[in-house]
Protein backbone atom coordinates (compact mmCIF):
# COMPACT_ATOMS: atom_id res chain seq x y z
CA UNK A 1 0.00 0.00 0.00
CA UNK A 2 0.96 3.75 -0.50
CA UNK A 3 3.20 5.21 2.17
CA UNK A 4 1.82 8.88 2.76
CA UNK A 5 2.53 11.68 5.06
CA UNK A 6 -0.81 12.11 5.64
CA UNK A 7 -1.89 11.31 9.18
CA UNK A 8 -4.43 8.48 8.14
CA UNK A 9 -5.69 7.25 11.77
CA UNK A 10 -5.96 11.33 12.40
CA UNK A 11 -7.55 11.24 8.90
CA UNK A 12 -10.31 8.66 9.45
CA UNK A 13 -11.21 9.95 13.34
CA UNK A 14 -11.71 13.36 11.43
CA UNK A 15 -13.73 12.02 8.51
CA UNK A 16 -15.82 9.14 10.94
CA UNK A 17 -16.95 12.87 13.45
CA UNK A 18 -17.54 14.94 10.04
CA UNK A 19 -19.54 12.04 8.32
CA UNK A 20 -21.41 11.88 11.35
CA UNK A 21 -22.23 15.44 11.25
CA UNK A 22 -23.90 15.16 7.91
CA UNK A 23 -25.45 11.86 8.76
CA UNK A 24 -27.19 14.32 11.60
CA UNK A 25 -28.54 16.64 9.05
CA UNK A 26 -29.50 14.53 6.20
CA UNK A 27 -31.69 12.81 8.76
CA UNK A 28 -32.71 16.18 10.05
CA UNK A 29 -33.57 17.52 6.80
CA UNK A 30 -34.42 14.55 4.34
CA UNK A 31 -38.28 15.33 3.22
CA UNK A 32 -37.96 19.26 4.13
CA UNK A 33 -35.72 20.06 0.92
CA UNK A 34 -36.21 20.58 -2.34
CA UNK A 35 -34.30 18.90 -5.70
CA UNK A 36 -32.99 21.68 -7.08
CA UNK A 37 -31.54 20.01 -9.95
CA UNK A 38 -27.98 21.21 -11.49
CA UNK A 39 -26.95 21.53 -15.55
CA UNK A 40 -24.81 18.21 -16.76
CA UNK A 41 -24.62 18.20 -20.38
CA UNK A 42 -24.71 15.22 -22.52
CA UNK A 43 -27.54 12.86 -21.20
CA UNK A 44 -30.43 13.05 -23.64
CA UNK A 45 -29.53 9.64 -24.76
CA UNK A 46 -29.67 7.96 -21.58
CA UNK A 47 -33.19 6.84 -19.92
CA UNK A 48 -35.30 8.82 -17.94
CA UNK A 49 -34.26 7.82 -14.47
CA UNK A 50 -30.35 7.57 -15.18
CA UNK A 51 -31.01 11.46 -15.91
CA UNK A 52 -32.97 12.04 -12.53
CA UNK A 53 -30.09 10.44 -11.00
CA UNK A 54 -27.31 12.81 -12.86
CA UNK A 55 -29.28 15.76 -12.38
CA UNK A 56 -30.45 15.44 -8.61
CA UNK A 57 -29.06 18.08 -6.14
CA UNK A 58 -29.95 19.45 -2.86
CA UNK A 59 -29.09 22.06 -0.49
CA UNK A 60 -27.60 19.43 2.03
CA UNK A 61 -25.07 18.25 -0.56
CA UNK A 62 -23.64 21.27 -0.40
CA UNK A 63 -23.71 21.82 2.94
CA UNK A 64 -22.08 18.25 3.32
CA UNK A 65 -19.32 18.79 1.18
CA UNK A 66 -18.60 22.20 2.95
CA UNK A 67 -18.53 20.30 6.34
CA UNK A 68 -16.09 17.40 5.11
CA UNK A 69 -13.87 19.76 3.16
CA UNK A 70 -13.54 22.03 5.82
CA UNK A 71 -13.18 19.23 8.70
CA UNK A 72 -10.49 17.70 6.34
CA UNK A 73 -8.65 20.30 4.34
CA UNK A 74 -6.31 21.21 7.54
CA UNK A 75 -4.95 17.63 7.58
CA UNK A 76 -3.41 17.43 3.88
CA UNK A 77 -1.06 19.31 2.07
CA UNK A 78 -2.95 22.16 0.69
CA UNK A 79 -0.36 23.03 -2.43
CA UNK A 80 -0.23 19.18 -2.91
CA UNK A 81 -3.98 17.70 -2.86
CA UNK A 82 -5.99 17.85 -5.37
CA UNK A 83 -10.10 17.85 -4.17
CA UNK A 84 -12.24 15.90 -6.63
CA UNK A 85 -15.53 16.79 -4.89
CA UNK A 86 -19.40 16.44 -6.58
CA UNK A 87 -20.40 19.85 -6.03
CA UNK A 88 -19.49 23.60 -6.73
CA UNK A 89 -19.19 24.56 -3.33
CA UNK A 90 -17.24 27.99 -1.13
CA UNK A 91 -15.30 25.21 0.59
CA UNK A 92 -13.48 24.23 -2.55
CA UNK A 93 -11.40 27.19 -1.98
CA UNK A 94 -9.62 25.39 1.14
CA UNK A 95 -8.02 23.19 -1.36
CA UNK A 96 -7.25 25.12 -4.51
CA UNK A 97 -4.42 23.03 -6.48
CA UNK A 98 -5.25 22.12 -9.99
CA UNK A 99 -2.99 18.60 -9.16
CA UNK A 100 -0.99 16.96 -5.97
CA UNK A 101 0.24 13.44 -5.54
CA UNK A 102 -2.74 13.48 -2.74
CA UNK A 103 -6.43 13.21 -3.75
CA UNK A 104 -9.33 14.04 -1.29
CA UNK A 105 -12.13 12.50 -3.07
CA UNK A 106 -15.91 13.19 -1.80
CA UNK A 107 -19.55 12.68 -2.83
CA UNK A 108 -21.67 14.55 -0.05
CA UNK A 109 -24.62 12.37 -0.68
CA UNK A 110 -23.91 9.75 -2.59
CA UNK A 111 -27.57 8.78 -3.98
CA UNK A 112 -29.17 12.20 -4.11
CA UNK A 113 -32.17 11.06 -5.89
CA UNK A 114 -32.79 8.17 -3.22
CA UNK A 115 -32.18 10.66 -0.73
CA UNK A 116 -35.29 13.11 -2.36
CA UNK A 117 -37.62 10.51 -2.65
CA UNK A 118 -37.40 8.87 0.96
CA UNK A 119 -34.91 6.40 0.43
CA UNK A 120 -32.19 4.99 3.06
CA UNK A 121 -29.71 4.07 0.29
CA UNK A 122 -28.05 7.31 0.20
CA UNK A 123 -24.67 7.85 1.60
CA UNK A 124 -21.66 10.61 2.59
CA UNK A 125 -18.38 9.02 0.53
CA UNK A 126 -14.99 10.38 1.22
CA UNK A 127 -11.64 8.53 0.02
CA UNK A 128 -7.68 9.75 0.13
CA UNK A 129 -6.05 8.56 -2.70
CA UNK A 130 -1.94 8.80 -2.91
CA UNK A 131 0.24 8.42 -6.39
CA UNK A 132 -2.71 6.05 -7.66
CA UNK A 133 -3.13 4.03 -4.43
CA UNK A 134 -5.54 4.34 -1.65
CA UNK A 135 -4.78 5.83 1.20
CA UNK A 136 -7.87 5.73 3.19
CA UNK A 137 -12.01 5.56 2.98
CA UNK A 138 -14.45 5.99 4.35
CA UNK A 139 -18.75 5.64 3.69
CA UNK A 140 -21.71 6.37 6.36
CA UNK A 141 -25.28 5.00 5.85
CA UNK A 142 -26.86 7.53 7.54
CA UNK A 143 -30.39 6.17 7.28
CA UNK A 144 -29.18 2.65 8.27
CA UNK A 145 -26.36 4.00 10.70
CA UNK A 146 -23.80 1.56 9.25
CA UNK A 147 -20.48 2.55 7.54
CA UNK A 148 -17.20 1.01 6.52
CA UNK A 149 -13.78 2.74 5.92
CA UNK A 150 -10.45 1.17 5.60
CA UNK A 151 -6.83 2.92 6.47
CA UNK A 152 -5.83 1.37 3.26
CA UNK A 153 -4.79 -1.57 4.63
CA UNK A 154 -7.89 -3.59 5.92
CA UNK A 155 -11.46 -3.11 6.11
CA UNK A 156 -13.79 -2.09 8.41
CA UNK A 157 -17.69 -1.92 9.76
CA UNK A 158 -19.59 -0.37 12.39
CA UNK A 159 -23.21 -0.44 13.04
CA UNK A 160 -24.55 2.09 15.74
CA UNK A 161 -22.01 4.66 14.10
CA UNK A 162 -24.14 7.72 14.71
CA UNK A 163 -23.32 7.54 18.97
CA UNK A 164 -20.84 4.98 18.92
CA UNK A 165 -18.32 6.21 15.99
CA UNK A 166 -15.62 3.32 15.33
CA UNK A 167 -15.59 1.99 19.01
CA UNK A 168 -17.72 -0.80 17.49
CA UNK A 169 -15.33 -1.81 14.41
CA UNK A 170 -15.19 -5.42 13.04
CA UNK A 171 -11.90 -6.11 10.62
CA UNK A 172 -13.88 -7.38 7.19
CA UNK A 173 -12.89 -10.28 5.31
CA UNK A 174 -13.82 -11.45 1.85
CA UNK A 175 -16.73 -14.01 1.35
CA UNK A 176 -15.95 -17.47 1.01
CA UNK A 177 -18.75 -18.11 -0.91
CA UNK A 178 -20.28 -15.98 -3.73
CA UNK A 179 -22.87 -15.74 -6.25
CA UNK A 180 -20.75 -15.73 -9.23
CA UNK A 181 -24.34 -15.43 -11.19
CA UNK A 182 -25.58 -12.15 -9.84
CA UNK A 183 -23.84 -9.56 -11.11
CA UNK A 184 -23.74 -5.43 -10.47
CA UNK A 185 -23.48 -3.52 -14.25
CA UNK A 186 -23.07 0.06 -14.02
CA UNK A 187 -25.28 2.40 -16.29
CA UNK A 188 -22.80 2.89 -18.56
CA UNK A 189 -21.79 -0.15 -19.80
CA UNK A 190 -22.34 -0.43 -23.10
CA UNK A 191 -26.07 -2.11 -24.35
CA UNK A 192 -23.90 -4.63 -26.71
CA UNK A 193 -22.13 -6.11 -23.02
CA UNK A 194 -24.98 -5.83 -21.17
CA UNK A 195 -27.12 -7.94 -23.36
CA UNK A 196 -24.22 -10.67 -23.68
CA UNK A 197 -23.69 -10.83 -20.05
CA UNK A 198 -27.55 -11.47 -19.26
CA UNK A 199 -27.67 -14.08 -22.80
CA UNK A 200 -24.77 -16.23 -20.84
CA UNK A 201 -27.24 -16.89 -18.15
CA UNK A 202 -26.33 -13.86 -15.37
CA UNK A 203 -28.47 -12.30 -13.33
CA UNK A 204 -27.90 -7.82 -13.51
CA UNK A 205 -28.18 -6.13 -11.07
CA UNK A 206 -28.23 -1.90 -11.37
CA UNK A 207 -28.21 -0.98 -7.58
CA UNK A 208 -26.04 -2.73 -4.96
CA UNK A 209 -28.91 -2.35 -2.74
CA UNK A 210 -31.47 -5.46 -3.19
CA UNK A 211 -34.36 -3.71 -1.04
CA UNK A 212 -35.40 -1.22 1.33
CA UNK A 213 -33.12 -1.35 4.88
CA UNK A 214 -30.96 -3.50 3.25
CA UNK A 215 -26.94 -2.43 3.61
CA UNK A 216 -26.11 -2.12 -0.08
CA UNK A 217 -22.29 -2.68 0.92
CA UNK A 218 -23.42 -5.80 2.47
CA UNK A 219 -23.94 -7.23 -1.05
CA UNK A 220 -20.08 -7.20 -1.69
CA UNK A 221 -18.56 -8.46 1.56
CA UNK A 222 -21.74 -11.26 2.08
CA UNK A 223 -20.92 -12.74 -1.56
CA UNK A 224 -24.54 -11.47 -2.61
CA UNK A 225 -22.84 -10.52 -5.80
CA UNK A 226 -20.09 -12.28 -7.82
CA UNK A 227 -18.63 -8.77 -9.52
CA UNK A 228 -19.01 -5.23 -10.32
CA UNK A 229 -18.39 -4.30 -13.82
CA UNK A 230 -17.76 -0.98 -14.55
CA UNK A 231 -16.58 1.43 -16.97
CA UNK A 232 -16.15 5.39 -16.72
CA UNK A 233 -17.82 5.68 -12.87
CA UNK A 234 -16.22 8.47 -11.15
CA UNK A 235 -13.89 7.22 -8.20
CA UNK A 236 -16.53 8.81 -5.38
CA UNK A 237 -19.18 6.58 -6.48
CA UNK A 238 -17.62 3.18 -6.12
CA UNK A 239 -16.03 4.22 -2.48
CA UNK A 240 -17.53 0.92 -1.41
CA UNK A 241 -15.68 -0.97 -3.89
CA UNK A 242 -12.37 0.58 -3.05
CA UNK A 243 -13.23 0.11 0.83
CA UNK A 244 -13.21 -3.90 -0.66
CA UNK A 245 -10.32 -4.23 -2.21
CA UNK A 246 -8.60 -3.58 0.83
CA UNK A 247 -9.83 -6.54 2.59
CA UNK A 248 -8.46 -8.67 -0.23
CA UNK A 249 -10.84 -7.43 -3.42
CA UNK A 250 -9.34 -7.19 -6.77
CA UNK A 251 -9.47 -4.18 -9.08
CA UNK A 252 -8.76 -5.37 -12.38
CA UNK A 253 -9.41 -3.80 -15.99
CA UNK A 254 -11.62 -5.98 -18.20
CA UNK A 255 -8.42 -7.71 -19.83
CA UNK A 256 -8.05 -8.75 -16.00
CA UNK A 257 -5.08 -6.93 -15.60
CA UNK A 258 -4.09 -4.76 -12.29
CA UNK A 259 -5.57 -1.49 -12.27
CA UNK A 260 -4.38 1.63 -10.91
CA UNK A 261 -6.66 4.26 -9.20
CA UNK A 262 -6.71 7.14 -11.67
CA UNK A 263 -4.09 10.10 -10.31
CA UNK A 264 -5.96 13.06 -10.10
CA UNK A 265 -8.97 11.29 -9.25
CA UNK A 266 -12.05 11.71 -11.91
CA UNK A 267 -13.19 8.51 -14.07
CA UNK A 268 -12.04 4.91 -14.13
CA UNK A 269 -11.86 2.86 -17.67
CA UNK A 270 -13.61 -0.38 -18.25
CA UNK A 271 -13.14 -2.44 -14.75
CA UNK A 272 -14.20 -5.04 -12.53
CA UNK A 273 -14.39 -5.33 -8.51
CA UNK A 274 -14.55 -8.96 -7.27
CA UNK A 275 -13.67 -10.75 -4.83
CA UNK A 276 -11.24 -13.14 -7.11
CA UNK A 277 -10.90 -14.51 -10.26
CA UNK A 278 -14.51 -13.83 -12.49
CA UNK A 279 -16.77 -16.72 -13.85
CA UNK A 280 -14.63 -17.83 -16.62
CA UNK A 281 -17.82 -17.11 -18.89
CA UNK A 282 -18.32 -13.56 -17.60
CA UNK A 283 -14.31 -12.93 -18.24
CA UNK A 284 -14.36 -14.12 -21.57
CA UNK A 285 -17.03 -11.49 -22.74
CA UNK A 286 -15.38 -8.97 -20.92
CA UNK A 287 -12.34 -9.47 -22.34
CA UNK A 288 -13.61 -9.75 -25.81
CA UNK A 289 -14.85 -5.18 -25.30
CA UNK A 290 -12.18 -4.35 -23.23
CA UNK A 291 -10.67 -2.39 -25.86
Amino acid sequence: MAHVQVNIPAFLEVAALAARQVGVMARRLQGQVANEGKAVDGLAHLDAHIQRMHVAKTAVDEIAQDILITALAPLLPQSNTLLDGEEETPGKALLPADKGDYVLVIDPIDGTLIYTEGGDGYSTNTALLHKGQLAAALLYYPALDVAYWTDGQSAYRAYDFAVCGMAKAERLSLPQQVNSKEIFVYWAVDAAVKAEITAAGYTIRRSFQPARGADPVATLFDGQIGAAVLHGIQVRDIVHGAIFTCAGAELRDWAAQPVEWPLQGGALGKVTVAAGPLDPLLAAILRKHAT
